[in-house]
């Protein structure tokens, strides 16, 4: 059974949320990110640095602002 770590777990979860907000055009902020899981908003912001870095997650600031997909989600795809 392959393990994970609780950094990609959390992320992962967060990338779901965020499939959800897509559709509502809503980004999410850290802070709400952290709230649903529980945990620190400083490391959610560090995870999510990593996310934008590695283009999958773009991040708008100011009002109304936060993270969300950096490419639409396709939910009826399947590989």
């Amino acid at each position: 059974m392959a393990h994970v770590s609780a950094g990609v777990e959390y992320a992962l979860h967060c990338l779901l949320y965020l499939v959800d907000a897509q559709e509502l055009q809503q980004p999410a902020s850290a802070r709400d990110l952290a709230e649903l899981q529980k945990i620190p908003a400083e490391f959610v912001a560090k995870l999510f640095t990593k996310l934008q870095k590695a283009g999958i997650v773009g991040a708008r600031e100011g009002i109304g602002g936060g993270f969300a997909l950096a490419r639409p989600s396709d939910r009826n795809h399947r590989s």
